[in-house]
């Protein structure tokens, strides 16, 4: 395990996150890098993302990580955002489900954009 900390770029590196603002800074760095990937690699624009879920299992921030992202990749307007933080680690598959059945119900968006993270 060990191991596979220390080749993750994770390991005893990163300074401890003493304070609110070094959590979301922290958020900004995971969450923004993560997306960026995804949206170069599937080569899809975060302006056809109408739908957003986002899941941590114990950060609530204020402004909250939902709207932190909605706003940063500028998701449409009329686009759904629903933020399910403190739920827990097993509601990663409550977020695609739920992405699921917003794109079934409502076929005015293209894509719909899921975030997890166990923290």
């Amino acid at each position: 395990m060990a191991n596979a900390i220390k080749s993750s770029g994770m390991g005893n590196d990163l300074p401890p996150v003493s304070t609110h603002v070094h959590a979301v800074q922290e958020a900004h760095m995971l969450f923004f890098t993560v997306l960026d990937d995804v949206f170069a690699k599937t080569r899809m624009p975060p302006s056809v993302v109408g739908t957003l879920v986002v899941n941590c299992i114990g950060f609530c921030p204020a402004p909250s990580l939902t709207a932190i992202m909605a706003n940063r990749y500028r998701i449409r307007a009329d686009g759904e955002t629903l933020n399910l933080s403190g739920m827990g680690c097993g509601a990663g598959s409550v977020n695609v489900d739920i992405a699921a059945g917003i794109l079934r119900a409502h076929g005015r968006c293209a894509a719909a954009q899921t975030v997890a993270h166990a923290h």
